[in-house]
């Protein structure tokens, strides 16, 4: 998404403004709008993607202490106690210093955590059914066991893109 579609724009020939899809999330949450509510106790806003410099620059005030968006038509969005944000990305290449040392910066190596435990975590859904559970199960440790997945990393296979193991999976 653009930076004027996350946050809005001043529309040049009308001179109205057009609000963003973070904007009106970012309102609907402050002002317990619906689908949020006063009861609420945590509200989860989650940016998954890449950084980009035009965008995030926009989330420091934020990310600070301010805790505040400011728009470009002035308007200030301040985030409440119950207002948490998540920012997802795969690098911070495209960070600047300012954006880094504003986040809490959690690195987690894929080929530590590896894929068993978002399989389990995946399977958990299924207990209710048994035949689905079982067979699943079943599946899991006769075509996915540890050795397969190391076969599958020593071939020689060529990929067109990077290919993790849970993406094998």
């Amino acid at each position: 998404m653009t930076s004027n579609e996350l946050y809005g724009f001043v529309n040049p020939k009308t001179k109205d403004w057009k609000d963003g899809c973070l904007s009106v999330i970012m309102r609907n949450m402050n002002k317990c709008n619906p689908p949020f509510k006063e009861s609420q106790k945590q509200k989860w806003l989650v940016l998954d993607g890449d950084v980009d410099p035009e965008w995030i620059e926009t989330m420091n005030t934020v990310m600070d202490d301010n805790k505040v968006l400011t728009l470009v038509s002035q308007e200030r969005i301040p985030l409440t106690p119950a207002m948490k944000l998540v920012i997802e990305v795969s690098n911070l290449s495209q960070a600047s210093p300012a954006t880094v040392s504003r986040g809490g910066v959690l690195f987690i190596n894929e080929s530590d955590v590896g894929w068993l435990p978002y399989f389990v975590s995946w399977l958990v859904k299924y207990k209710k059914d048994d035949l689905i559970d079982s067979s699943l199960q079943l599946a899991q440790t006769t075509y996915m066991s540890e050795g397969y997945m190391d076969d599958l990393k020593s071939s020689n296979w060529d990929y067109i893109t990077p290919v993790c193991d849970m993406q094998k999976v």
